[in-house]
């Protein structure tokens, strides 16, 4: 009798357990990468080129990769673009070219934020504290920026942005210069997630 019971209570144990970790949500946490993404060039074929910041595995993704493996649409944040005019980041759904991106199923609407602190500081203070930007940190920053719209132009070395996908991602993205001619362009990211 007492192995049952025993044994009763050691299954109740567990169904409370998988019942409790599936109604708790994971805690939110801030990923941080450093990488370059590329433009869309025109006259070129672009399937591979890295057009694409994504949170899939915090990385860039190509047209290509992303065709392939339909679950990266959701992940996608935004994209740079260059041309004889201006540069800047893009949501998906303000991206100047299309070359395959209107086919996605998802789109992320990423809405870029002016952050109410000075992108100076903010750049000079993560040059030794990149590991110290918390979740509390972002949730703040967005709330207290002014949002700019779904896109950002004539981006500069020293820019400091937040982003917010609504109900998915916020971060903050500082832009650490350009390469190949400005068809590169490097970024630091700091992603809630």
């Amino acid at each position: 009798m007492k192995t049952a019971s025993l044994l009763l209570l050691m299954t109740i144990a567990a169904l409370s357990a998988c019942r409790k970790n599936n109604d708790t949500p994971p805690a939110p946490k801030v990923s941080y990468t450093n990488m370059d993404i590329f433009t869309y060039e025109k006259d070129k074929d672009n399937a591979n080129t890295m057009v694409w910041y994504t949170t899939h595995k915090n990385s860039r993704n190509s047209l290509k990769e992303i065709v392939a493996d339909k679950s990266i649409e959701a992940k996608v944040l935004f994209g740079y673009y260059k041309d004889d005019k201006t540069n800047g980041l893009y949501a998906s759904t303000q991206y100047p070219v299309l070359y395959g991106q209107e086919k996605w199923g998802t789109k992320n609407n990423t809405v870029f934020i002016k952050p109410s602190f000075e992108a100076k500081d903010f750049y000079e203070w993560s040059k030794t504290n990149k590991d110290s930007v918390t979740v509390e940190m972002i949730d703040k920053a967005c709330e207290l920026g002014t949002a700019i719209g779904n896109k950002v132009t004539d981006v500069k070395a020293g820019d400091v942005f937040l982003f917010q996908v609504e109900g998915k991602f916020k971060g903050i993205v500082k832009v650490n210069g350009f390469y190949f001619k400005n068809t590169c362009i490097s970024l630091e990211t700091w992603i809630r997630e």
